[in-house]
């Protein structure tokens, strides 16, 4: 999530600020290292790709909300955790912090995906981490966008950094009451798991990506039966 609410990065204490003394990782730092160190288990080539939204650059300077970290749309693909991270750190230094906060763009982008892995006849289940700080702009398309991907082989997994609302992000999670999109239709299955980043940032190693990826086994049941 690189719009403006999660303040100047450059600023100590912001959610983006880079300590380059004492090393203490933000928490988008945190979240990134904490799952994709369990999700890389599951990754047989280590490669992953990588996306931001919400940020200002480009020749047009104009808000994107859907570009590849490596700043090559052909190949928005880093190698392993260090590369996650270090693509994250130097986007940074790239665009500008920006808004507003729009889900569906990478949500279509991960579920396109998806879907030339089917077509492919793949045995392949993808999980989408999305890092946010901020109330979503754009509910009903985010809606839209999960019920319309709930037959493919994705899950999604929203962690909310900061102190925002995130209510919203409560109802994407369908625990309680199935998605509905604009046309009335229900998703048929339930694919999207949030956690507030703030209720484990000082538990015991491992209890992030624990609760994080609680629904991911149940599923993927779902998808394959």
């Amino acid at each position: 999530d690189y719009t403006g609410s999660n303040g100047n990065p450059a600023q100590f204490g912001t959610l983006h600020y880079i300590d380059q003394h004492a090393g203490t990782p933000n928490p988008y730092q945190q979240v990134i290292t904490s799952l994709t160190e369990v999700m890389k288990q599951y990754d047989h080539d280590q490669l992953f790709p990588v996306y931001g939204f919400g940020a200002r650059g480009g020749q047009q300077r104009r808000v994107s909300h859907c570009f590849p970290l490596t700043g090559d749309p052909s190949n928005p693909y880093v190698h392993g955790v260090e590369g996650v991270l270090q693509a994250y750190r130097h986007a940074l230094t790239q665009w500008a912090l920006s808004g507003p906060t729009i889900f569906a763009q990478v949500i279509t982008a991960a579920a396109s995906q998806c879907r030339r892995h089917v077509q492919m006849g793949k045995m392949a289940y993808t999980l989408l981490l999305i890092i946010t700080d901020g109330v979503i702009n754009d509910m009903q398309a985010t809606k839209d966008a999960i019920v319309d991907a709930c037959d493919l082989p994705l899950s999604i997994i929203i962690v909310g950094v900061g102190e925002a609302d995130f209510s919203a992000m409560e109802e994407l999670d369908g625990d309680d009451v199935r998605l509905t999109n604009a046309r009335g239709l229900k998703a048929t299955r339930d694919i999207v798991q949030f956690v507030k980043f703030n209720d484990f940032k000082n538990a015991a190693p491992g209890r992030l990506a624990k609760e994080t990826l609680l629904e991911l086994p149940t599923q993927m049941m779902s998808y394959f039966r």
